[in-house]
């Protein structure tokens, strides 16, 4: 049993647009491959994702046909958002809706 105190408070706006891309493009690992940057580098990106892998991503977005703009950079995901698979064209990324 771990004696670490769980962390119950809901996640800073900018870890939450972090938690999202992450979401949208795949998880640590497959960000860390897309903008070329070891798993450590992209779990310091607390303050939001460097303007350079912001780039990076788009263009990834693009070429993959993956539904992301620069504004999903800069917004909260909804709090009643889910995430479920995408097109095949995605292959096995997943992506964030939100249910209204």
């Amino acid at each position: 049993m771990s004696n670490q105190k769980e962390d119950k408070r809901p996640p800073e706006p900018r870890e939450a647009v972090v938690a999202n891309v992450l979401s949208i493009f795949g998880g640590l690992e497959n960000v860390s491959e897309i903008c070329g940057v070891s798993k450590s580098a992209v779990c310091q990106w607390r303050k939001g994702v460097p303007y350079r892998h912001q780039q990076t991503l788009l263009s990834y977005a693009r070429e993959k046909r993956i539904k992301f703009t620069a504004e999903d950079f800069f917004q909260v995901p909804a709090a009643n958002a889910r995430v479920e698979k995408v097109s095949s064209a995605a292959q096995g990324m997943k992506r964030v809706h939100v249910i209204s």
